[in-house]
């Protein structure tokens, strides 16, 4: 049984962060960089994938359609009109990868173009409240 919770658990993760990365790739006005989020969200639904599989395996099936909650719609609309760069504290808490390309300085790092040029998620600290809105 607590498989099942772990597998439907990393379903909900994994869809929950595509649509948080298409939600910024629409935002993004540089194509490398909506690029690099639909890259991220089509892995992100490879992942989902995989849980499902999981699932079925198990017996079980996932939810016949993702639907957001409302932390994440918050957050998306936020997103859609404050942009990726503004909401990025928000993001990075919500572990969205990808958001140290907003805090890279470019003269001395180029702009990832890859899901393998990203890295790892950082934590980013300083001002936290917008994210304190959203949580």
């Amino acid at each position: 049984m607590a498989e099942n919770h772990h597998a439907l658990e990393g379903w909900i993760e994994e869809k929950r962060s595509a649509y948080l990365y298409r939600t910024i790739a629409r935002a993004e006005s540089d194509p490398m960089r909506q690029n690099l989020f639909v890259d991220l969200a089509d892995a992100a639904e490879k992942q989902a994938g995989l849980w499902e599989a999981e699932l079925q395996k198990s017996g079980n099936a996932a939810p016949e359609q993702f639907r957001p909650d409302f932390r994440s719609r918050l957050t998306a609309t936020l997103v859609r009109y404050l942009g990726p760069r503004v909401m990025k504290l928000v993001l990075s808490a919500m572990k969205v990868r990808g958001m140290t390309i907003y805090t890279q300085n470019t003269s001395h790092h180029p702009i990832p173009s890859n899901i393998e040029d990203l890295g790892h998620h950082h934590q980013l600290g300083g001002r936290a409240n917008l994210r304190a809105v959203v949580f």
